[in-house]
């Protein structure tokens, strides 16, 4: 959460809350109808855990600015054993990997719903070339040049070159 709310701090509740109440509804809804009756307890606040660590990932993966792709590679870093709790094949019979999953899936929804809501430091820059930029120029080449075919473009040189339209 520290990570979340120092990095984005403009999306930081409306992420842990949606986090917080997708996961919820989620486990109410889908962990025992799509993965069987299971022996496992469905309490505890990993499902969050997992989905703020699947937010921070997939910001900066759906970002793709340079700060946002070097805390994703942090967390995979320091977070890389936790994939393993995704699994039901790696983790021990009363742990709720189906919290665990929903939680990761809600936290990869989030974060690409809150993908366009950048940091004010985040935006991309704007150079001061951009702005002396004229938008009304003439293009360099004429409209149709990638239309005509060679020979009609030779034609045409020849014919301007025989012909002056000025005199």
């Amino acid at each position: 959460m520290g990570i979340i709310f120092y990095f984005y701090r403009r999306v930081a509740w409306q992420a842990f809350l949606s986090i917080y109440v997708l996961t919820g509804i989620a486990m109410w809804a889908f962990a025992d109808l799509f993965f069987g009756e299971t022996k496992s307890v469905h309490i505890g606040a990993s499902g969050v855990i997992y989905g703020l660590v699947a937010f921070i990932f997939w910001t900066g993966i759906f970002r793709r600015n340079f700060r946002s792709v070097i805390l994703a590679l942090v967390v995979l870093f320091l977070f890389q054993g936790m994939f393993a709790g995704i699994s039901p094949a790696l983790e021990a019979e009363q742990i709720s990997w189906e919290g665990h999953l929903l939680g990761a899936l809600s936290g990869i929804l989030v974060a690409w719903l809150l993908r366009r809501k950048v940091e004010p430091d985040e935006a991309p820059s704007r150079y001061s070339y951009e702005d002396d930029l004229d938008v009304r120029t003439t293009p360099f080449l004429d409209s149709d040049t990638f239309d005509r075919t060679r020979q009609e473009r030779k034609r045409d040189a020849l014919d301007s070159w025989w012909f002056d339209e000025t005199s």
